[in-house]
């Protein structure tokens, strides 16, 4: 899990850096040249998610270096582990001390397990968790949208058989040969569009044989015959899925937004090309612009108009004959340039994997299993004073068996979890505890009478079954005790303090001034159509006075010389009466 959230972070540094720079390109260099523009977006795309994919599997280290995220887990873990309390109790026995550490971390439980496996915070799981709900949700509805679309185009009509029918046939047929798709129409889409993966299609709408001249058809037909070559319905599609895998990274959707203006520009390209009539298309674009302010189409299919912002560019492109000049494609250099960037990028754009580094560190122990100090052995006892050593060894069996009942209350189910002091390399878990202070001598008690004889000392007691093996453990750890639960927060002081609760919201007022919002924004929206629309028509006035005034002027040539050859039939007519005579 650890290597597919570092795969998405790479991705996401490495996408930045691409379509930031694409975006410089397309802005200062690349203007006015969609077949250099769609090339570095289609690059900027998906070169990302390749050099990504390359740091994470290849062992080369970038030289900007890596983002280790095994880091965060490494120092997170430290804080948690330091912040449990040890104690830690020396018992004197024989002459040998006993270390028992008592800990309420869980890492005193399972220490080998926590040190060899690392572990994930809940934040990595949740973003993982969260990219593959919205990119499973964005992908459905993107599903969602397009069988919505194929429903209501069900009951298409086609129209093989009719005029526009047989357009579209001599259109194809024309130098280069295509292949003619299909071609249907309903009232469900607001503007012609190219669809089908398998089976091409042209979808019209009905009013495009009713309002649409001959030469404006023809136009419309070229257009979207442009995009089914170019097989732009496949490419929008798998974009739209690109961007919503992927939605993170929000530059993803201004790249589909330019490969979608860049393929647009290209297919009027094809059709001017094609057809030899740049003005008509530039007018048929205008009045299907109309037609799309209506209602939009889907974007995962390329459509004739789609927005207002690049309709000025086109038609002016188409008008000024900029199409002419942009006919030749990309060069050979274009492969080798795109290669040189993804490399560059791959070998110096920094890394956040960071878990092949990890794996091949050895283990670090708990911060309570790395003290190497080993518990002082405590003084001895000074020796009992004669005559009493009976009584001393009385009383020494039964502060042991005192002792181990106090042992045995504590741990009534004897679950204890030991661990070898030789398996850390002989060191102690527990910090060095102090020396116990020595015994202190017996204080001397009355001698007995001299007749008395002195009572016969009782057996002592078995001792009970050790609860571990002394030779082999040394140190056990004694189950966590459970939190002290908080302390209440102190009540605050109110006095003085006026709440006015007479609070009331017209939910009326509220709802009419939303709807006077919505007014205010359709007449905005309204006001932009307007004078984007007046704009276009002002450019096609200017256009058609401009081929107007070519056409009076071609007319007076041609009246000038007709002119000259009627005087001159004349002069000949005169010449031969003459001769005559």
């Amino acid at each position: 899990m650890m290597s597919v959230f570092g795969w998405l972070v790479t991705y996401l540094i490495h996408s930045t850096l691409l379509l930031s720079g694409a975006w410089l390109c397309d802005r200062f260099l690349l203007r006015g040249r969609p077949h250099w523009q769609e090339f570095v977006w289609r690059v900027a795309l998906v070169g990302g998610l390749v050099t990504a994919t390359a740091q994470s599997a290849l062992p080369l280290r970038p030289v900007a270096g890596t983002l280790s995220l095994e880091r965060l887990n490494e120092q997170t873990s430290n804080a948690q582990q330091a912040a449990g309390p040890i104690t830690t109790i020396v018992i004197q026995r024989g002459g040998e001390p006993r270390t028992v550490v008592i800990s309420r971390e869980p890492a005193a439980f399972f220490p080998v397990a926590m040190a060899t496996s690392p572990r994930v915070f809940p934040w990595q799981t949740a973003a993982l968790s969260v990219w593959g709900m919205g990119a499973v949700a964005l992908l459905g509805a993107l599903g969602l949208s397009w069988r919505s679309l194929r429903r209501r185009i069900e009951d298409r009509r086609r129209l093989e058989g009719e005029p526009i029918g047989d357009v579209l046939a001599e259109l194809a047929a024309r130098k280069p040969v295509v292949r003619a798709p299909l071609i249907s129409a309903t009232d469900e889409v607001p503007v012609p569009m190219a669809l089908g993966l398998r089976r091409p299609e042209i979808l019209l709408p009905e009013r495009v044989a009713l309002e649409l001249s001959v030469k404006a058809q023809e136009s419309v037909l070229a257009h979207e015959l442009g995009h089914i070559v170019r097989r732009d319905p496949l490419y929008r599609l798998l974009v739209a899925a690109f961007v919503r895998v992927f939605f993170f990274q929000p530059l993803n959707f201004v790249a589909a937004r330019k490969l979608a203006a860049a393929a647009e520009q290209l297919a009027d390209d094809w059709a001017a090309e094609r057809t030899a009539r740049p003005l008509d298309l530039a007018e048929c674009l205008t009045k299907v612009a109309r037609w799309a302010m209506v209602s939009a189409p889907p974007s995962m299919v390329p459509a004739m108009a789609l927005g207002t912002s690049e309709l000025r560019q086109r038609v002016e492109r188409l008008v000024k004959g900029e199409w002419l000049s942009m006919r030749t494609k990309r060069t050979v250099w274009a492969l080798p340039i795109a290669s040189i960037v993804l490399t560059a990028l791959y070998l110096l754009a920094p890394c956040a994997t960071g878990v092949a580094e990890a794996k091949d560190k050895p283990p670090k122990p708990p911060p309570m299993l790395r003290t190497g100090t080993h518990v002082p052995p405590a003084p001895p006892a000074p020796p009992p004073l004669p005559g009493r050593a009976a009584d001393a060894d009385v009383d020494d069996d039964a502060d042991e068996d005192q002792d181990e009942q106090c042992e045995a209350q504590r741990h009534p189910h004897g679950k204890h979890k030991h661990f070898k002091g030789r398996h850390f390399g002989g060191r102690f878990a527990s910090p060095p505890p102090h020396p116990p202070a020595p015994h202190a001598p017996r204080a001397p008690r009355a001698p007995h009478a001299p007749h008395a004889p002195p009572a016969p000392h009782a057996p002592p007691a078995p001792p009970s079954p050790p609860m571990f093996d002394a030779d082999d453990f040394d140190v056990f750890v004694m189950p966590p005790l459970p939190p002290m639960p908080p302390p209440p927060p102190p009540m605050p002081n109110f006095d003085g303090l006026r709440v006015d609760v007479d609070v009331d919201v017209d939910m009326e007022e509220l709802h009419e001034h939303l709807a006077e919002l919505h007014e205010q924004m359709s007449e905005l929206r309204a006001k932009i159509r307007q004078k984007t629309m007046k704009a276009v028509q002002k450019e096609m006035k200017q256009a058609r006075k401009e081929a107007e005034k070519a056409r009076k002027q071609a007319q007076r040539e041609a009246e000038r010389a007709r002119r000259r050859a009627q005087r001159e039939r004349d002069a000949n007519d005169d010449d031969a009466d003459d001769d005559e005579d």
